[in-house]
């Protein structure tokens, strides 16, 4: 009886890291908070306002989903339930606020369109989730993810949503002319960009394209041509300031279909055309 007891006492204790597990929540906080601050209305404050505000969030909500992994492996401390309880988070903060984001930019289309590409957003963050959860534990660690990470999905929505106050900022009366129009015109053009967006990062979600984990993409060897690309992303979005953000996300999210496309199509009929997988100890960060 007293050995059960310890034995209780001991699983407990493995089953509830505090410190990963207070990031995990916070990660969870953070979403929520960004769903409430983008649907509330506050006095002298636009929807654009509040929708910058919300994807700050999302981004500090993406912090602290880095954290909770790193912090649960130094401490040795993983678990089963800290692994369910990160993917419950993630689909409030990058499967369900980043849709409310999206539904700031209604100017164009319909509202019952915006509902349906927004399920279909949701619904593509819960099944990639719940996969990344099997996979994880069938499979052993690799450089690779089987589809877009979530984290990168709300990401790329966020990075709209923050670069725009600054392009509204472009269209002021002291500004040039030409600055005012060209600005007016990228303004008209995300309202229709983010919604097709949105429904196009649901289906990389849960498609089998490979993503490489960021820091090991970033680490790893590179060809010249993805060097070039790299390095053409990284130009524009010094040059373009206003646009940083949705560049740099739009090429970790573009890039790899591109490329592999591009290789399927230079690959020759009964070649192998896939590449080597490159084993690395810190995946569990991405879903």
């Amino acid at each position: 009886m007293h050995h059960e007891k310890k034995r209780r006492r001991k699983i407990r204790h493995i089953t509830f890291p505090a410190l990963p597990t207070a990031c995990t929540l916070a990660n969870g906080v953070c979403g929520l908070a960004a769903i409430t601050v983008v649907t509330s209305h506050v006095p002298n404050h636009t929807q654009i306002d509040l929708a910058f505000y919300a994807a700050l969030l999302i981004f500090l909500g993406m912090v602290f989903d880095m954290l909770d992994g790193h912090i649960a492996r130094m401490t040795r401390q993983t678990s089963q339930f800290g692994k369910e309880l990160d993917s419950l988070c993630d689909v409030i903060t990058f499967g369900i606020a980043p849709v409310f984001i999206m539904f700031t930019y209604s100017e164009v289309f319909q509202l019952r369109l915006l509902w349906g590409i927004g399920v279909l957003y949701a619904v593509a963050a819960i099944l990639r989730l719940a996969r990344f959860n099997v996979q994880k534990d069938e499979h052993a660690p690799t450089a690779f993810f089987s589809g877009l990470p979530t984290p990168m999905a709300a990401g790329t929505i966020a990075s709209f949503a923050i670069a725009t106050p600054s392009l509204i900022e472009l269209t002021d009366v002291l500004m040039p002319e030409a600055t005012q129009e060209w600005a007016r015109q990228i303004n008209t053009a995300t309202m229709v960009i983010l919604p097709i967006l949105t429904g196009v990062l649901a289906w990389l979600m849960v498609s089998h394209i490979r993503y490489p984990h960021v820091a090991s993409a970033l680490a790893r060897r590179r060809s010249f041509s993805q060097l070039v690309e790299l390095m053409f992303a990284m130009i524009v979005a010094v040059t373009l300031k206003e646009f940083a953000l949705p560049v740099l996300f739009g090429y970790f999210v573009f890039a790899p279909p591109i490329n592999q496309l591009r290789l399927r199509a230079m690959t020759r009929p009964g070649q192998a055309n896939e590449e080597p997988t490159v084993a690395v100890a810190a995946v569990d960060d991405g879903r």
